[in-house]
């Protein structure tokens, strides 16, 4: 087949979603939603927010009046613990993130979203791709901290905080963010590469990290025009399916509001005719279950809507590097079977059966 170009491949990836989600079935669309969500695949996504404000002066005890206080020792045991769990939590959610990666990658080669088969046929690729995603992110976070640590210090020795000289802040703070977005499209270039074409070489080669690297970099470095054009075009696709993801949450939100503020309104009056606290108490407790069942409908609902953006990306990526690529060419146009050999009714080599 010939190599799709950026704009070429969106039309088979198009073709491949209906292919595999239509008819309509949510078990499908579910697990395909969960897959992607996995392997970090979702057009959009939600940060965690924490408290980070703490009392200010006004709110300390007058004089040497005594003030509460918390024991140092437990409070850095405390935020020791919470720091491990975090980065043990995010170890894991890595290691989920390269394995359904593959898992991804196998579901809509085979146009069927089966874990189990992925998770048993890709473990030696997908541990090294684990391996590759840990240095890389602890890498970019050093680069990061750098890029900004750096130019603050320098700042500080200068003494331009303390100048006062609010041009000298102005063109710190643009210093920063510049660097900070050229830091961001190399990574962009580097995580597109790796996820898009180096993930592949190792599944179906099983090629190590340095080979594989070596495989794509060759290919970039021959068309480096479609190339780019390819991960330009993923950007304006993934702004897109942000946006159109986006209204479709706000619009189902609106759509579960309804009931949910009715059935606010109903425990309201019941916590407002009932003056017994544990009525009240029941009351809370009914509103706290119903709130988390409706964060987990939403959630579900949420992983069912990705399921198109999943699987058009997926196979986006995968219709362009085919024609770059010819195993993985072989895994989506598989060559048509051989005809059958015509009977030889009349051919014999026996003088008696002759005509």
């Amino acid at each position: 087949m010939p190599r799709l170009s950026a704009i070429d491949s969106v039309n088979p990836a198009m073709e491949r979603v209906k292919w595999m989600l239509i008819p309509f079935r949510f078990a499908t669309w579910l697990k395909l939603g969960f897959i992607g969500w996995l392997a970090g695949e979702m057009a959009g996504g939600a940060n965690l927010n924490f408290p980070t404000s703490f009392p200010g002066r006004e709110t300390l005890p007058p004089g040497g009046a005594p003030s509460p206080h918390f024991p140092t020792g437990a409070l850095v045991a405390i935020i020791a613990v919470v720091l491990v769990f975090v980065f043990l939590l995010g170890l894991v959610f890595l290691y989920l993130a390269s394995r359904f990666r593959f898992i991804l990658f196998d579901s809509v080669i085979h146009g069927q979203a089966d874990i189990g088969r992925g998770w048993r046929s890709y473990r030696d690729p997908a541990n090294r791709y684990f391996g590759f995603s840990l240095v890389y992110a602890f890498l970019s976070l050093l680069i990061a901290g750098l890029l900004i640590g750096l130019p603050v210090w320098s700042a500080y020795k200068r003494g331009v905080f303390s100048s006062g000289n609010v041009w000298s802040i102005v063109m710190l703070v643009v210093w920063i963010l510049v660097t900070l977005l050229v830091f961001a499209l190399i990574s962009y270039v580097i995580g597109t590469a790796f996820r898009d074409f180096v993930a592949p070489l190792m599944a179906l080669d099983n090629l190590r990290l340095r080979e594989a690297w070596s495989s794509v970099w060759q290919l970039m470095r021959s068309e480096p025009g479609a190339f780019a054009a390819y991960m330009g075009m993923k950007i304006l696709l993934g702004i897109a399916a942000g946006i159109g993801m986006a209204i479709a949450t706000v619009v189902l939100l609106l759509i579960l509001l309804v009931p949910a503020v009715v059935v606010v309104l109903m425990l309201a009056g019941l916590a407002g005719v009932l003056h017994s606290k544990i009525a009240i108490a029941g009351i809370i407790t009914v509103g706290v279950v119903l709130f988390l069942l409706f964060v987990a409908v939403m959630f579900v609902i949420t992983l069912t809507l990705q399921a198109p953006i999943v699987v058009f990306f997926e196979s986006y990526r995968q219709y362009f590097f085919a024609g770059r690529y010819p195993k993985l060419e072989a895994l989506l146009w598989p060559a048509p079977p051989t005809p059958p050999a015509p009977a030889a009714e009349n051919l014999t080599t026996d003088p008696a059966r002759r005509d």
